[in-house]
């Protein structure tokens, strides 16, 4: 849970990495799920761990 500080109340998030072709699919999906969903997309240098690279 994170504290909404517009609306003061709790919210919950969800925060995925994705390659570029896999955004249109989870905008697709998010929005479907809730039309009044909020993203933020950008670009990650670096990711670790399962699926990306090892340290």
């Amino acid at each position: 849970m994170l504290f909404g500080m517009y609306e003061k109340s709790d919210r919950t998030i969800l925060w995925c990495v994705a390659s570029k072709g896999e955004i249109t699919r989870i905008r697709q999906i998010a929005y479907k799920i809730d039309k009044k969903s909020f993203m933020s997309i950008f670009n990650a240098r670096e990711v670790y761990g399962m699926g990306f690279k090892k340290i």
